[in-house]
């Protein structure tokens, strides 16, 4: 397993790797504001190598913007919804190398085992950010509000008799017990008392919680967070509290912050 960074994740499997929104190009906050973006096709290239199969959670930008360069660059198939796919499609991603998923859609991928799941995006004054229709003239490099959401996805993972569960969305509704949890970590003490009663996982691994404005090159950074809350305060997300609830809640749970880019063994129970 690798941690790409933000909700980036690289899980390799033999000789084959499963991608979930790989994310490696980071643009500053003034470039998201004032520029179309591009994906940086070198940075992308250098840190993955090979993938066969990339899932995507949903179509905003900081989950979408490398994937076609990298499906293009390894030929990997692109698994998300619709919005996911149209611009994968517009940004020159073959149409054989895309498919679209929906929760409840099951999928065998090589070694890995996936179910779809549906997920519920956190809102920003009461209202999910940049969400609803695309544009019909998507003609990349796309600015960060043209990658508007659809849906939001889940994905429960077995592979070698280990499951993974990532799980970034703000209920637990649908959640199902897995080996290793990915979660966001800026959630409410009563959110995880409910998912970890659900889920029981023996690690948990935090994801999205880092400054996606700052550089892969620079050392990762909480980034602003605030528990799902309708008006999220000004303060960064606070791994140590995250750790703290957990042991409390799931003393059995082993949390790991991986750094960005190291990879690691897991084994199955």
């Amino acid at each position: 397993m690798r941690w790409l960074g933000v909700a980036g994740l690289e899980l390799h499997a033999g000789r084959q790797t499963l991608a979930i929104d790989p994310f490696l190009t980071r643009p500053s906050i003034t470039r998201v504001a004032f520029t179309r973006l591009k994906p940086d096709i070198e940075l992308i290239r250098r840190t993955i190598l090979a993938c066969d199969h990339i899932l995507v959670t949903h179509a905003h930008y900081d989950h979408l913007l490398d994937v076609p360069a990298l499906a293009r660059q390894t030929r990997a198939t692109v698994w998300g919804s619709e919005h996911t796919c149209r611009i994968c499609l517009a940004s020159g991603v073959p149409q054989a190398q895309v498919r679209r998923i929906a929760p409840g859609d099951r999928l065998v991928l090589g070694k890995f085992r996936v179910e779809v799941l549906p997920a519920t995006h956190e809102r920003l004054l009461g209202r999910v950010p940049f969400a609803g229709p695309l544009r019909d003239d998507l003609h990349p490099p796309l600015r960060a509000s043209d990658y508007r959401m659809d849906v939001d996805l889940g994905f429960w993972i077995e592979v070698e008799g280990l499951s993974f569960l990532d799980w970034l969305g703000l209920d637990v509704e649908g959640a199902r017990s897995a080996d290793v949890l990915l979660v966001k970590p800026d959630r409410s003490r009563v959110f995880f008392e409910r998912l970890l009663g659900i889920v029981s996982p023996r690690l948990v691994i935090p994801m999205h919680w880092d400054d996606f404005f700052r550089p892969v090159s620079q050392a990762a950074r909480p980034s602003l967070g605030g528990s799902g809350r309708l008006i999220p305060p000004l303060q960064r997300v606070d791994l140590r509290q995250f750790k703290r609830w957990l042991a409390e809640i799931e003393p059995g749970a082993r949390v790991r912050v991986p750094r960005a880019f190291e990879a690691f063994e897991l084994d199955a129970p």
